[in-house]
């Protein structure tokens, strides 16, 4: 082999060996790092607002319970309230 071509095989060398430099593989995954990072941060706020809403729902089941409560002459449920006093 000539030495001309041994200059441009180690040059092609050096240049493939330079984009699997620890820098270079980086660059490459940092893209999908920080899609993944995005994605992951849009369904926590998602779920986020889920919770939150599911929340306000429940209060407001809960609120509506207690004035139908208040309606129908309010406290416990008698065969509740009975049960726990006899020690069931």
């Amino acid at each position: 082999m000539s030495s001309a071509r041994l200059r441009q095989m180690g040059a092609a060398s050096r240049q493939r060996a330079e984009r699997m430099s620890w820098e270079a593989v980086a660059q490459q995954y940092l893209p999908m790092f920080e899609q993944l990072a995005s994605k992951t941060a849009r369904q926590r706020a998602v779920s986020a607002a889920n919770v939150l809403q599911y929340s306000h729902a429940r209060s407001a089941r809960r609120r509506h319970d207690d004035d139908a409560c208040d309606y129908a002459g309010g406290g416990p449920r008698p065969t509740a309230a009975a049960g726990v006093s006899a020690g069931l």
